[in-house]
């Protein structure tokens, strides 16, 4: 991440506003007119100093996120393999390519390839920095979860059922403190306007139940596909968007047809 040069000038000494403007960042909408115009004013030294003190804070926070980029490459590092390295990961999918201010400055996929054996970033939804998270907190074996029911109930992402004399008290999920969980659910989030079949599953749940039942359902989804990759070290298979539409719409009429025939009726389609 490059250090804002018009800032080091400034604290430099430097005041001339067309000299500052030369500096800008090439990724600025603003033309180096509209910069220059921007700088022309009075540096109280004041106002300097609260700037100086921003700036030295600014580097001192970025050298320590260096230092968690080293300490969390060591600790990759130090993990068992179930990979050769010198077997390369598939080719990285688009939301796996998309940048994210929070990952490591190093790339991430490799390590997580060769510990997992399997590329979690083809998931919609997975980048490699909510790969590490999850693994962060869970460990690269799930042994210790029979089924992937015992998981999305660890997790807190499946229905909870509270039941007292036969009646259902409380029917709705338990509310746990995990990082996995919230990594899954942050995920589950983000394909909201994807064409994927997960963001159409998100969008049909949504239109049902609402927004947090949807993230929430979606969120199992993906624990689901995460459990079985990892466990079983089975590659990421997506399901066709236009396959889950059509299955979905049999099972819509499949339903639909009982309904009319517990009331008495018969489904008949329209002739075209």
């Amino acid at each position: 991440m490059k250090l804002p040069l018009i800032i080091e000038r400034i604290l430099a000494g430097e005041r001339n506003p067309v000299a500052l403007a030369e500096l800008r960042d090439p990724r600025v909408h603003a033309s180096k007119k509209e910069i220059a115009a921007a700088l022309e004013g009075n540096y109280r030294s004041e106002h300097l100093f609260a700037l100086r003190q921003s700036y030295e804070s600014m580097c001192f926070i970025r050298r320590q996120m260096g230092e968690c980029d080293v300490e969390i490459k060591r600790v990759l590092d130090g993990l068992d393999r179930k990979l050769d390295a010198n077997m390369p990961p598939p080719p990285p999918t688009a939301g796996s390519r998309r940048s994210n201010k929070n990952q490591p400055l190093f790339d991430l996929r490799p390590s997580l390839y060769e510990i997992c054996g399997v590329d979690l970033t083809q998931v919609n939804g997975f980048q490699s920095g909510t790969v590490l998270t999850i693994l962060s907190e869970l460990g690269p074996d799930l042994g210790k979860f029979p089924s992937e029911k015992h998981f999305t109930s660890y997790l807190g992402l499946c229905v909870n059922k509270e039941i007292s004399g036969g009646r259902i008290l409380k029917n709705r999920t338990r509310k746990v403190q995990s990082r996995a969980a919230k990594a899954f659910r942050m995920a589950a989030q983000t394909l909201k306007n994807s064409e994927c079949y997960l963001g159409k599953f998100y969008r049909r749940i949504k239109s049902r139940a609402g927004g947090p039942k949807a993230i929430t359902a979606t969120a199992r989804k993906l624990a689901v596909i995460f459990y079985k990759m990892v466990k079983n070290k089975e590659e990421y298979k997506p399901i066709d968007p236009s396959s889950f539409e059509r299955k979905h719409r049999e099972r819509y009429i499949k339903s639909l047809k009982k309904r009319a025939e517990s009331m008495g009726f018969n489904l008949v389609p329209v002739a075209a």
